[in-house]
């Protein structure tokens, strides 16, 4: 058994934060890695730190010996995420600043119009609900279909800037509850917004569940965003 593993079998018994730093400090060379490798990008190298260590402590927490994979081999696998991460940060930072205060805006109305009309609304429909010019609507569309990953219809776009928006990202995850995470992954990943009742039903719950999960979500992404 290495150091390192030793170090992890004792925290994995305790689950004590004192027995979980001096593992942490073990791997804090790989953590200044990965902000080397990805730290010449457009992202803040702290928003990058804070996911490397986030995904440090992943690895420790699904690490499984009887497996016969060692620590570091997991770790390691682990810490590839931060590429994903990279990838998909700097595709959010390429899209137009005013065009990301408008996206929830863009998103209601097309929600709204697509309940009213029982089918997706066109082009010039969006632009006379939105009154902006088709030629905005059909670049938004542009922008939505390359980045789905953008949920920022729920949450005041003036409020959240690009890169804290991505911290709230990968942080938000790890606050969730079972529910709370499963009524995430539906909201936040939709390129439409889904109502209360729909989500229970993919989800086999009530609406009223959804409604309260939903709440708590926005509780903790404001709670990030003080």
């Amino acid at each position: 058994m290495t150091p390192d593993e030793k170090l992890w079998e004792k925290w994995a018994k305790t689950g004590r934060e004192d027995d979980l730093l001096p593992l942490m400090q073990r791997y804090e060379p790989l953590v200044d890695k990965q902000v080397a490798v990805y730290g010449r990008t457009n992202i803040s190298p702290a928003l990058i730190k804070a996911k490397a260590r986030i995904n440090l402590i992943e690895a420790f927490k699904t690490y499984d010996p009887s497996r016969g994979v060692k620590l570091n081999t997991h770790v390691n696998w682990h810490m590839n995420k931060i590429k994903r991460f990279v990838a998909a940060s700097q595709n959010f930072a390429r899209i137009p600043e005013p065009m990301v205060f408008r996206i929830g805006e863009y998103r209601v109305a097309a929600a709204n119009l697509r309940e009213k009309l029982g089918r997706d609304p066109s082009v010039k429909e969006l632009a006379d609900t939105l009154k902006w010019p088709m030629a905005h609507v059909e670049r938004m569309q542009k922008v939505l279909r390359e980045d789905l990953s953008m949920p920022l219809y729920e949450v005041d776009p003036v409020l959240l800037q690009k890169s804290k928006w991505e911290e709230v990202k990968t942080l938000l995850p790890y606050e969730l509850g079972d529910l709370e995470s499963k009524v995430y992954e539906l909201i936040y990943k939709s390129p439409v917004k889904l109502s209360n009742t729909e989500i229970a039903r993919r989800l086999n719950t009530t609406p009223a569940k959804v409604a309260q999960a939903r709440k708590e979500i926005m509780n903790k992404i404001t709670w990030y965003t003080r």
